[in-house]
């Protein structure tokens, strides 16, 4: 991401992991189910990213500028991967809902 400093994950990872998990369900829907599994992967990934280590102040993104008082929120749950699933769910797809499953118990198979 080219807004993030070296490797500490940031807001906007935090954000992108639902569009990831959103463009996911409508690549599934749209029949193309290896793009889906493979953007599914990224939201997985880029929300274990972001949980690890939160970061939630401005001044962690490039470019941008403390602002006293301003402050982002948005209801994707406490967790970037809780956002994941939520938007996974928003679907009401069965199917797609076992994929991202089985996206997290294959990663937890080899822990």
């Amino acid at each position: 991401m080219g807004l993030r400093e070296e490797d500490k994950p940031n807001y906007f990872d935090r954000i992108c992991t639902a569009f990831f998990a959103t463009l996911a369900g409508s690549q599934f829907l749209s029949r193309q189910g290896d793009k889906a599994r493979d953007t599914l992967i990224k939201a997985k990934e880029l929300a274990e990213f972001f949980d690890a280590s939160p970061g939630y102040d401005e001044s962690d993104i490039c470019f941008v500028g403390s602002i006293d008082g301003a402050s982002a929120h948005d209801d994707l749950r406490a967790a970037a991967m809780d956002g994941v699933c939520n938007a996974v769910s928003q679907f009401e797809n069965k199917e797609f809902t076992a994929l991202l499953k089985s996206l997290v118990e294959q990663e937890n198979y080899h822990e």
